[in-house]
């Protein structure tokens, strides 16, 4: 070989050298831009169950008249001949971060003219898992109301992502004959 041809020769692989460097070198040392999009929403609380217990001067019985809301953020309960109400509500967190139970609405709809309930909330403390071993939940009954243990009736409690936490709405309505309690969460 000619030393002309072995110039060009090694000219070329320099060339290619230098070529892939460079390649290599903005592939490795260059800025990467990617877009991101990242959809933000209200985390979400739900009413997993319930139970209704209705009470007049002489009986406590449980009300099977209830429907809860496609949302499950509403609980519409029908009552009928009952002065005092208990309806209590699992609030569950089946999202992947915590929400905050900020409110609890009670609203009472009735033909009668006026209606001035007089309605207290108990909220239990959030747990991770079983409420059914719960004395505020498992086996009670309308006489053990209020049960101890309630961390206040104010609300903006957080509850953890899969937690969930027991409240007790006592509403006294008087002697009403039927009437609809709507109670919804946000």
């Amino acid at each position: 070989m000619h030393e002309y041809e072995i110039s060009i020769i090694v000219f070329a692989l320099l060339l290619i050298a230098v070529i892939t460097a460079s390649a290599g070198y903005s592939m490795w040392y260059d800025s990467l831009k990617a877009n991101i999009y990242i959809h933000i929403r209200k985390p979400y609380l739900e009413i997993g169950s319930w139970k209704v217990f209705a009470a007049n001067e002489y009986v406590c019985k449980g009300v099977n008249d209830v429907v809860l809301s496609t949302d499950k953020r509403l609980l519409m309960i029908h009552v009928d001949n009952a002065s005092t109400v208990w309806v209590g509500l699992v609030v569950e967190n089946n999202d992947v971060v915590t929400a905050t139970l900020r409110n609890i609405n009670v609203s009472i709809v009735t033909h009668e003219d006026v209606v001035n309930p007089v309605i207290q909330i108990y909220v239990y403390p959030p747990v991770k898992t079983g409420i059914g071993d719960k004395p505020y939940w498992g086996g009670i009954k309308c006489g053990n109301l209020p049960v101890p243990g309630y961390i206040g009736n104010s609300l903006n409690i957080d509850v953890e992502a899969g937690f969930k936490l027991v409240s007790w709405i006592e509403i006294v309505t008087g002697n009403i004959g039927s009437y609809t309690v709507n109670i919804s969460i946000n």
